[in-house]
């Protein structure tokens, strides 16, 4: 060869060896069982770097329609070449659904592909065990375990391309992205919150499992079955947007919930809703007003998917899937249509692959009305209640723990309506201000989510790593519950209170302890106890034995080279290669495995024999690890309504330590008497504390009239009212210097202005039917505020139907405070009271007080508002004369 030959052959082999070394220390690395399985060895996987934010959701059926270079992602090769790559996957040139209906026909199911048996039988194994799944799960995103990687294939693949940028391949016959098994629960968690399902393919067994259960069925004289020449997989589970159980998947502390909705008619609606995360349930039965309950609970809870046989109003839903029973759940519910409502969802969670979340599923009622102040829905928006911006829920929240805030939540929607349980309330936060809160808010701070730890393990698809975390934050609990019981031992009111949370305490650190005799659990592994004669123990003995064979043939080996320096050495999956200087002869039976400058390694037959024997020990070990999890997880998860008891119990402290940090930032806060009346002194906003107080009392009159200009604060004060009752049924101190009240059975709520152009109803029909569920549901213990009733129409109709109710509420002696800019009502309605929001008119400048005044306002000031807000003054002037005429021909009465 020539000096040109060898120096041009030298730079290609440098080049090759650069490029392998580039790929071999790249974040993803291929796997043998991956290569074994795929297309050459010289294709490589490649995975995303960064993600794209705001892209829309696409659908599998809808990506050939869509550019294929999006987001700077790669160029999608093309997917197979000639007539019969086309023909094999003719299925997807031809998009239809498990009864053939295409994209566009009427009733096309998007979770479902049409592959027939023609089309299978053209396909290889590996592409028939894909298909054989994605076909029922089309609209989800399935990741399909090869070796260390989950992989996505065609759509998927292309999906993965344009929301986040990762790169795709050609393998396989099939369009191919992936990532490293270590990062599922990131990418699932991207996938979930652009609103996918995600599907888990994993491999029931590796090469070398495959190898064992071969070998096994080879001993047995049981042949193959057809399609069992590859590893096999199976669907473990499909995540849904509505049953995420993965707490890193949620960005919130509160409860995500898939609900399911069972209509009998007109005459009830039966609500039940599951929250995965926790995997508890929440159930009830409403007997009247059945759509405003629906709105109501859809208002109160984070839902984020519907199982009804009857569209919902604004909302996506799932027909249910019918069939099936679950006797044993049966007596848990009140009536039928609540056990269908579990049979739904049962159901739909065995279609996900997850019915074991049936074993340990806590089942609880949701609240009854006549136990709690009821808030609707409208009220609940009206008055920001839960808003996820600026609330009431995060003006009071002061919580350490993420339970601690769903518990806060749960009372903000349910304020009490028994005056006994109120006071309670109001005296436990009295005694917990008294207590180092920061020192014992930090220690609680450290406790993770009890009920979500929890309920990751009920999921099945869990590590070690879960099972420690949990045993770790019940140990924190155990030490927390110590260090508050010596804190309260000066108050009696709270000894009497929690003294009953010592026996669960002391319950929970017996079953702990009996729990660590059998096993040792760390973040990365499980260990049962020497005493347990199991699988694992088995194995282990096994292979000591087999590595003394190796120590014993390494020294054998050393004799007969007459060579002292041998030893193995591990590359990669080539381990225990025998290590020997480069100056040693070795026998013919030696073959070489790799080398070095200063050494060569070799196998011979009969030590492949026992490291092939070493690696299904092994393997045998690493899946008796796997039982003795499950094992171990189940026996611990035996005490799992101890877990949420303990959960309950920290929860409900968290909530007082709140309670008693809000009244330490709202010093002039106090808790309110409940004497029957309705008064207050410096009464302030919780949710903006800059807002100015004001007093007022309801004397002979439960009405009042509040007139003043526009942007004077009459909106925020009728609210801010609203607010300080619910936190005084709360049992929370109210920002005010003194308050009085009565315990309230409802609040209801009309303000604003706004149409529903999904029902075809103008702003004027949606106030008239939001007053008419007022007056025809208010009761003598209603509290109830009304913002500018008669807006949406005519002066002449709006002033007539806001004098009559006013009127009729009047009547009525309900606690009534009513805003209005029609000021002759406020001259001929008798017997109320009146209070109007001050303000100072300077020439062409008004400057806004906030203060409630005894009497009338009779101007609205509306041109001065106008100027504020940047009309022109041209337009603004002529407002002035139009004005003055219209007053003249009225006798100076402003309307």
């Amino acid at each position: 060869m020539s000096r040109y030959n060898k120096k041009f052959l030298g730079l290609r082999m440098e080049k090759k060896q650069k490029s392998l070394l580039e790929f071999l220390s790249s974040p993803v690395k291929r796997t043998k069982d991956h290569i074994d399985e795929s297309a050459s060895s010289s294709q490589k996987l490649v995975h995303d770097s960064h993600a794209s934010q705001n892209n829309e959701f696409l659908l599998s059926s809808e990506i050939d329609s869509l550019p294929s270079n999006v987001d700077g992602a790669a160029r999608t090769p093309k997917r197979r070449k000639g007539e019969a790559g086309e023909k094999r996957y003719g299925f997807l040139a031809d998009i239809r659904d498990s009864k053939g209906r295409r994209v566009n026909d009427e009733g096309y199911d998007k979770s479902t592909l049409y592959v027939s048996d023609q089309d299978m039988s053209l396909l290889t194994p590996f592409e028939k065990q894909f298909w054989s799944i994605k076909k029922d799960y089309f609209d989800t995103i399935v990741c399909f375990k090869k070796g260390k990687f989950y992989e996505l294939y065609e759509g998927d693949a292309e999906i993965g391309a344009k929301l986040f940028d990762m790169k795709i391949a050609d393998r396989v016959n099939m369009k191919m992205a992936g990532f490293p098994v270590s990062c599922f629960d990131m990418w699932a968690g991207r996938f979930l919150e652009k609103g996918y399902k995600v599907a888990r393919i994993d491999q029931k067994e590796n090469m070398i499992g495959k190898r064992i259960r071969e070998k096994e069925e080879k001993e047995n004289n049981t042949t193959n079955r057809k399609g069992r020449e590859i590893i096999e997989r199976e669907l473990k589970e499909v995540i849904t947007s509505g049953t995420i159980y993965n707490y890193n998947h949620i960005k919130t502390a509160h409860s995500v919930y898939l609900a399911v909705i069972k209509y009998c008619e007109d005459v009830s609606v039966s609500i039940l809703l599951y929250d995965a995360c926790i995997n508890e349930i929440w159930i009830k039965t409403f007997y009247e007003k059945v759509e405003d309950s629906v709105r109501t609970v859809l208002a109160q809870y984070n839902i984020k998917e519907i199982i009804s046989e009857r569209k919902i109003e604004g909302r996506k839903t799932e027909h249910p899937i019918k069939g099936g029973s679950a006797i044993d759940f049966q007596q848990k519910f009140e009536v039928i249509d609540e056990y269908i409502c579990f049979l739904y969802l049962d159901n739909y969670m065995q279609f996900l692959r997850r019915a074991d979340f049936k074993e340990n599923v806590v089942i609880k009622r949701m609240a009854d009305r006549k136990d709690y102040m009821v808030i609707d829905s409208i009220s609940l928006k009206n008055l920001n209640i839960i808003d996820e911006k600026v609330s009431l829920f995060n003006a009071i929240n002061h919580c350490s723990t993420p339970y601690g805030q769903r518990l806060l939540r749960q009372w903000l929607l349910y304020p009490l309506a028994d005056v006994r349980k109120i006071e309670e309330r109001q005296r436990i936060t009295g005694e917990i201000e008294k207590l180092e809160i920061r020192d014992i808010k930090g220690e609680l701070s450290r406790i993770r989510d009890l009920d979500r730890l929890t309920g990751k393990l009920n999921n099945r698809n869990y590590t070690s790593k879960d099972l420690y975390n949990l045993q770790v934050n019940l140990q924190l609990a155990c030490s927390f519950f110590d260090r508050f019981f010596a804190d309260i031992g000066f108050s009696p009111a709270l000894l009497q209170k929690f003294s009953q949370y010592s026996d669960t305490v002391c319950e929970l650190k017996k079953k702990m302890e009996e729990f660590s005799e059998q096993y040792t659990v760390t973040e990365s592994e499980i260990k049962s106890s020497e005493k347990q004669n199991d699988e694992y123990s088995v194995y282990t003995k096994e292979i000591k034995n087999i590595e003394l064979r190796l120590k014993e043939y390494l020294e054998k080996q050393k004799e007969r080279l007459n060579c002292k320096l041998l030893c193995y050495k591990d590359l990669g999956k080539e381990t225990f290669q025998i290590e020997v200087p480069s100056t040693i002869s070795v026998p013919t039976s030696y073959f070489l495995v790799s080398s070095t400058k200063t050494t060569k390694r070799y196998y011979t037959q009969d030590l492949k024999d026992i490291i092939k024997e070493h690696e299904e020990c092994s393997e045998k070990i690493f899946q008796a690890k796997g039982l003795i999890l499950v094992k171990a997880t189940q026996q611990f998860l035996e005490s799992y309504p101890l877990f949420y008891k303990i959960s309950d119990m920290l929860s409900e402290i968290d909530c007082f330590m709140s309670f008693a940090t809000f009244s330490l930032v709202h010093t002039n806060s106090t808790h309110t008497e409940f004497t029957g009346n309705l008064a207050f002194e410096n009464l302030r906003n919780p949710i903006f504390p800059n807002y100015l107080g004001n007093d007022f009392i309801f004397d002979d009159s439960k009405t009042l009239l509040l007139t003043g200009p526009n942007m004077a604060g009459k909106s925020t004060f009728l609210r801010t009212v609203c607010l300080n009752v619910i936190l005084s049924q709360m049992g929370m101190k109210v920002t005010a210097d003194k308050m009085e009240s009565r315990v309230f059975d409802r609040i209801f709520t009309r303000l604003g202005a706004s149409d529903n152009l999904l029902r075809g109803e103008s702003t004027f029909m949606v106030e008239m039917k939001e007053t008419g569920v007022i007056l025809n549901e208010c009761t003598h213990d209603s509290l109830i505020i009304i913002d500018e009733l008669g807006r949406g129409t005519s002066t002449k109709d709006g002033e007539s139907i806001a004098r009559a109710v006013i009127e009729y509420l009047n009547r009525k002696h309900i606690y009534s405070l009513f805003s209005t800019h029609y000021h002759r009502i406020v001259d001929e309605v008798k017997n109320v009271r009146k209070g109007f929001m001050d303000v100072i008119v300077d020439e062409d400048d008004i400057i806004f007080l906030f203060k409630l005044r005894e009497g009338v306002c009779h101007d609205s000031q509306g041109i001065p508002v106008a100027r504020l807000a940047g009309v022109p003054k041209s337009i603004t002037d002529r407002a002035i004369e139009v004005r003055k005429k219209i007053l003249a021909e009225n006798s100076g009465v402003c309307k």
